[in-house]
């Protein structure tokens, strides 16, 4: 897999971005201050794999770090220098995303912490962070005492140290590893790093000395090989950041305009325009994924809005809150509840149903147990009925109607199905106690008796509804019907009544 880096020679960039984050091409982090629950630094994760405008639940950091840098799962965080007697250290941490694929929720590992990486030592003035598959890396340039040749001492006596010229370098293993810099790259303040090209291994620097005004002078380099060069013919004013979109690298600067945002895809020989954006009034940042770039917008304390940034037309999209991933109790526990309430219910039925040697159905000459198919079109009747109100009531799209509690990872996915079901065992019950039949079995000719033929009390009746209600929620647990012979379900084994019709009809039927 091919590395790219890239060395932009452009004007002085604008300060850095004032919302920290970082992407890859399917992970979003950024970090907030919120104030409520209770004030604090949390830093949280979005991925567009998510159904949903989400962030998986924040992580808390003890301070707000210096710069991020991300690749596929995993994020790089590192802090602010810390003096030492010879030299500055910077800690560095990380923390990786995991999904598990049974539950559907995104955590991070570990889950209550960052995990401590070998800490950057060395002076001088951070100027970038990124992530590639090999690791961090991370640009430093002299600061302007060095360059200016002063020394200072500590409060211990001892002489400041300083950085005499920039250095790259990445984190490779254990280590951190010197990279090679192009002979002619000065890292002034406005140096910048970026990630792109086949596999995403790209590394951006920015350095603002072009040779011709109004140009930029790129610097690429292919895996460990030698420097290239090439110019551009536009400058880099105000350049805030670069985002990785897939293998392409976008530029952020400050627009044209006042006020604006210019964003365009950088080329080895050109920089081509995408959009002119309004500069959003609180803190913002553009991150990129693999389908495209996305607006982070700050509104208010810890509440952060994400946009789409079209990856053509450049045109923005909806703005939707990110709010925090639903709990997944909800989400989780409802299949094993259907599950041990369906396994309940056959044990019921197996304690409880007719014994066939004493309590063998006995219906009178001029009635017959219902076939399956009369019965399942009876159902088919009575469901329509409760399809009609949930339609009205809740305005939902036909398919809701079909997202079955079984089926769906979130319980919330199966309003719709869950109403259907609790308006057609309710008009169903109601009806099979004032007449003895719901309004599909009046259609096909179809009542409910007790084994004898009997017409069942209204406690009987809503003894068997009870049962009827699971099947219509758990629909495999109709099979039971066709395994009794006398087509009896849960309800009828338990309430001991069965599904007759006229003898009449049903010869007609043959």
């Amino acid at each position: 897999m091919a590395v790219l880096s890239t060395v932009i020679a452009g004007s002085p960039a604008a300060a850095a971005e004032p919302l920290p984050a970082a992407s890859s091409d399917e992970h979003l982090w950024f970090v907030v201050e919120t104030e409520r629950p209770e004030p604090r630094i949390e830093l949280r994760h979005h991925t567009p794999q998510m159904d949903g405008p989400f962030y998986s639940q924040g992580l808390p950091l003890s301070r707000m770090p210096q710069a991020m840098a991300a690749w596929d799962n995993q994020l790089w965080l590192i802090y602010g220098p810390k003096r030492s007697k010879t030299s500055l250290r910077r800690e560095v941490f990380t923390v990786q995303v995991e999904r598990n694929p049974a539950l559907g929720i995104y955590f991070h590992h570990p889950h209550d912490r960052l995990r401590a990486m070998t800490s950057l030592d060395s002076p001088g003035v951070l100027s970038d962070f990124v992530g590639t598959a090999q690791g961090p890396v991370a640009l430093l340039r002299p600061s302007q005492r060095a360059s200016a040749g002063v020394r200072s001492r500590d409060a211990a006596g001892a002489i400041e140290p300083l950085l005499e010229g920039p250095r790259l370098l990445k984190l490779h293993g254990p280590d951190w590893v010197e990279l090679e810099l192009p002979p002619d790259f000065a890292a002034p303040s406005t140096s910048r790093l970026g990630v792109a090209g086949p596999g995403g291994r790209v590394l951006v620097l920015l350095d603002p000395a072009p040779a011709r005004a109004g140009h930029a002078t790129v610097w690429w380099r292919d895996g460990e090989g030698p420097w290239s060069r090439s110019d551009i013919p536009v400058g880099l004013p105000g350049l805030r950041k670069t985002a990785r979109v897939g293998g392409s690298l976008a530029l952020v600067l400050d627009g044209a305009r006042p006020g604006s945002v210019d964003i365009g895809y950088l080329r080895p020989t050109q920089l081509l325009p995408l959009a002119e954006l309004t500069t959003p009034d609180g803190r913002w940042s553009v991150v990129g994924v693999r389908d495209g770039l996305r607006l982070l917008e700050e509104d208010a304390p810890g509440r952060v809005t994400i946009r789409a940034i079209d990856p053509l037309s450049g045109a923005l999209g909806r703005r939707q809150d990110l709010t925090r991933h639903k709990p997944p109790t909800g989400r989780l526990l409802h299949r094993p509840l259907l599950f041990a309430v369906a396994i309940t219910a056959l044990m019921v039925v197996l304690l409880f149903k007719p014994n066939p040697k004493t309590e063998a159905v006995a219906l009178p000459p001029d009635v017959a147990v219902c076939s399956p198919m009369t019965r399942l079109v009876a159902v088919a009747i009575d469901l329509v009925v409760g399809a009609v109100v949930t339609l009205i009531v809740l305005r939902c799209p036909l398919t809701d109607l079909l997202q079955m509690p079984m089926w769906t990872a979130d319980l919330t996915e199966s309003m719709a199905f869950l109403l259907m079901v609790g308006v057609t065992a309710l008009h169903s019950t109601i009806a099979e106690v004032v007449s003895g039949r719901t309004l599909g079995k009046a259609f096909v000719g179809a009542r409910v008796v007790t084994i004898t033929g009997a017409r069942p009390p209204a406690i009987t009746i809503l003894f068997r509804n009870t049962f009827k209600l699971l099947v219509l929620l758990i629909p495999v647990l109709a099979v039971f019907a066709l395994l009794n012979p006398n087509v009896q379900g849960l309800g009828d084994s338990v309430a001991r009544t069965v599904v007759v019709r006229a003898t009449d009809t049903d010869s007609k039927d043959r």
